[in-house]
């Protein structure tokens, strides 16, 4: 087994493969925190759009409501 690592990936000292699983570990918790990150400020992008969207269609019900009150005069 030993020998298939070594011709696969090179002489490697056990040392260098613990740090690189190390670092590795690492990276793969920066890499949830961050998308941890994009997604909670995502939520917020959405609140905030449909807030927006919320308010332009009521502006849009009131727009028309007046026009068809001056229609109608």
């Amino acid at each position: 087994m030993k020998a298939r690592l070594e011709q696969a990936v090179g002489p490697t000292s056990t040392e260098q493969l613990r740090a690189e699983m190390a670092r590795l570990t690492r990276e793969i918790e920066r890499l949830k925190q961050e998308n941890m990150d994009l997604r909670e400020s995502a939520e917020i992008w959405i609140r905030l759009y449909e807030n927006q969207l919320s308010r332009a269609n009521r502006a849009a019900d009131l727009l028309a409501h007046c026009a068809n009150a001056l229609a109608s005069r």
